[in-house]
């Protein structure tokens, strides 16, 4: 599992490979333009200032996230959350994409990629499907010596002798968390399309609260270990 600091060095990384390109192919698409007399985009060109701004979102993020110390603390409460302004950064990139879609579909705009139609419906269709988050609840995690209180579950406390197993799983450089539940508690998703779908397990991606896998799996356990009786 990958720490902080890890993290908070590839983001800085990413952001500056983000600019560059942009910038990079910016220049070339503008020279192009100033040739034909059309408008040109591409992939990278649209796709890479919202990477730059949400890898500098993620650097905010893990700069404001609690101490490991302080979740680790099983007599103490701590409240995890995903920011304001990365929730709209994500938003802008899902409806930008669906937007330069349209626009190419439409003609408007001229799509240099290779195979434009299906790049065109394909952003059309992942932005859509990213506009959706706009009916989810916003991302937020409170542990406490009482339990476990999480946003996208209904109800949204859990207390810890509800929770029965707490696995990590590794991809790469990405650790989630899998937390199971007890057969006999009936939670539910929190997201206003699926409410009807019960839940007996959930996963939490501790990067979406700016902590790293180690310290928040060890504020669960530890808090499990100590107030279930």
């Amino acid at each position: 599992m990958m720490s902080r600091k890890f993290y908070l060095w590839t983001n800085g990384l990413a952001a500056l490979v983000w600019s560059f390109v942009f910038y990079s192919n910016t220049f070339l698409l503008h020279r192009r333009g100033e040739a034909s007399g059309a408008i040109h985009f591409s992939l990278s060109s649209a796709l890479m200032p919202f990477l730059a701004l949400m890898s500098l979102g993620q650097i905010w993020k893990l700069l404001k996230a609690p101490p490991a110390e302080l979740i680790r603390d099983p007599h103490g409460t701590v409240i995890l959350q995903d920011f304001l302004a990365t929730r709209i950064i994500q938003n802008l990139f899902s409806f930008g994409m669906a937007a330069l879609g349209l626009l190419s579909l439409s003609g408007i705009v001229q799509n240099d990629m290779p195979g434009g139609r299906i790049w065109d419906i394909a952003f059309v269709g992942v932005g859509a499907l990213g506009s959706l988050n706009l009916f989810s609840p916003r991302l937020r995690l409170v542990l406490s010596p009482q339990g476990l209180e999480y946003s996208h579950l209904r109800p949204s406390t859990v207390s810890w002798e509800d929770i029965v197993d707490v696995t990590v799983k590794t991809v790469f450089t990405t650790s989630t968390i899998k937390v199971t539940l007890k057969d006999t508690t009936e939670f539910r998703s929190g997201y206003l399309l699926t409410r009807w779908r019960r839940v007996p397990t959930f996963i939490l991606n501790p990067l979406m609260f700016g902590v790293d896998a180690a310290s928040l799996v060890d504020g669960i356990d530890l808090r499990r270990n100590v107030f279930t009786f």
